[in-house]
């Protein structure tokens, strides 16, 4: 008639290395259980110590805060007045790191492309009607292209700034004139 199901059962632990529990197939008879050699013979002992060395070995992400902190934002992100010619400005006034004096981090996109190259006249004015003003020179911005300043990079430095002398950073507010 052929050969009954233990046979195939020698076959394949002969080829796989495996042995099947008869446990597993009179308790779970949908699941059959089988362990190789491999598990059988305890090589898999070392496996938490490989991965305890390696989680001390990785560093952890306190270590790597401390050298790149993050901006004290004063002011988060604000909207100044867009321009006919549709081009956006946004501020941010921020401290880069705890000793530091408070900047103003500014973000410009050229989103109607109909300018290459830009300036502004920035007009400050603070909580306690002190005033103050600060020129950006023209810079070259292409159509779609953003800017932005950045406490931890001197890309685009001529869009960041110190708050001016005498300023309240607390309650800044900028008006904006673009100058083509």
């Amino acid at each position: 008639m052929g050969r009954g199901t233990g046979h195939y059962f020698f076959e394949f632990e002969k080829a796989f290395g495996t042995t099947f529990s008869p446990q597993g197939i009179l308790n779970r008879p949908k699941h059959i259980v089988m362990r190789t050699k491999f598990t059988l013979m305890g090589r898999y002992l070392h496996i938490p110590l490989i991965l305890s060395l390696f989680f001390i070995s990785v560093p952890q992400p306190s270590q790597a805060q401390s050298e790149n902190q993050e901006p004290e934002f004063i002011q988060g992100w604000k909207a100044l007045e867009e321009a006919e010619f549709h081009f956006d400005v946004m501020y941010a006034v921020v401290k880069c790191n705890p000793d530091s004096q408070p900047m103003i981090l500014m973000n410009a996109f050229n989103e109607g492309g109909n300018v290459s190259s830009i300036g502004f006249t920035l007009d400050f004015t603070d909580g306690n009607g002190n005033t103050a003003q600060h020129i950006i020179e023209k810079f070259d911005i292409e159509f779609a292209d953003m800017q932005i300043a950045s406490c931890d990079s001197d890309d685009n430095a001529h869009l960041k700034f110190a708050v001016p002398d005498g300023l309240d950073a607390a309650s800044l507010s900028i008006e904006i004139t673009y100058n083509k």
